[in-house]
């Protein structure tokens, strides 16, 4: 009898993890054609993968690779100087933070518009105090500078739409006249 239930836990165990390693393969493969989607050519790619696959995407969104090729993106744009690894931990942190976010009940939309706010103010974090950041802890380095960027702008959407929430919902004297940006008193 404690070997059947030995083998059922094993056997559960196992199709848990290959489950995992599905979504994070479909991630990747997903991670793939984004960046090829935006200029990155073979050997960038093959050797952005070839980092990423040693890394733990569990808990990912294979939806979310979008937001983190633009996150990627951005700093080449911008030309900053992460490295491959750094340039990994960030679209593992970004995807973890944007399920994170789609968890809280954020749309695509919301959740690629904070990553991207977030993800411009982590390089520039991180560009004032390069001397700071050591290799070795890039990721939870990272990790702090998007978490914290994105909580910031989290509670300033949160707020905002409270305001809004509060603004329409409430019978006051005032009320916007599209278009002018004035207000002006109901009758």
């Amino acid at each position: 009898m404690k070997i059947k239930k030995a083998l059922v836990i094993l056997t559960v165990l196992l199709l848990i993890a290959g489950n995992i390693s599905a979504q994070e393969n479909k991630y990747l493969e997903k991670l793939q054609i984004e960046l090829q989607q935006r200029n990155w050519n073979r050997e960038e790619v093959r050797n952005m993968l070839q980092i990423c696959r040693t890394l733990d995407w569990e808990g990912t969104n294979p939806a979310h690779a979008e937001i983190s090729a633009l996150a990627l993106q951005m700093g080449v744009e911008k030309n900053e100087n992460l490295s491959l690894n750094e340039q990994a931990q960030l679209a593992l942190h970004v995807a973890l933070q944007s399920r994170e976010m789609e968890r809280a009940g954020l749309s695509d939309r919301e959740i690629a518009g904070v990553v991207m706010r977030s993800t411009r103010e982590m390089y520039q974090e991180i560009n004032r105090n390069r001397h700071m950041y050591k290799l070795e802890n890039i990721g939870e380095n990272i990790d702090q500078c998007v978490r914290a960027a994105i909580q910031n702008q989290l509670r300033i959407s949160n707020s905002n739409i409270v305001q809004k929430r509060d603004g329409s919902s409430s019978d006051t004297s005032m009320s916007m006249n599209s278009g002018s940006g004035m207000k002006r008193k109901k009758p």
